[in-house]
């Protein structure tokens, strides 16, 4: 059922400087954990994709590593600052998934 909201959600996504952002993606990787996330927005990302045609079929291995793997590390950044105040440690991982999935300079990865 937390799979089928978060779905129903991700299909609003306001641009944000260029960048389509999706409301509930670090929200989602903490309430779920990471494993089972990962899986779960891997499947909703190839119904979009099929069903929908949001990216298509040539961006789905960049959507999936922006909306499923890059939100686990968003998980980790809430675990490792939870403990303080959860409030901000679930801010600072929403940031987190934001920054490393739209500027992938700051990740270290370089333009060809």
């Amino acid at each position: 059922m937390v799979v089928a909201a978060i779905f129903a959600v991700q299909m609003l996504n306001p641009i944000l400087g260029g960048n389509s952002a999706h409301f509930v993606r670090g929200a989602a990787g903490i309430m779920l954990g990471p494993l089972r996330w990962t899986s779960r927005n891997d499947c909703c990302t190839h119904y979009q994709c099929l069903i929908f045609g949001n990216g298509g079929i040539n961006c789905l291995g960049a959507n999936v590593w922006n909306m499923a793997i890059v939100d686990v590390f968003g998980y980790f950044v809430y675990r490792a600052i939870s403990g303080s105040n959860r409030s901000v440690a679930a801010f600072a991982a929403g940031v987190v998934t934001y920054v490393a999935s739209t500027r992938p300079d700051i990740m270290g990865v370089k333009k060809a």
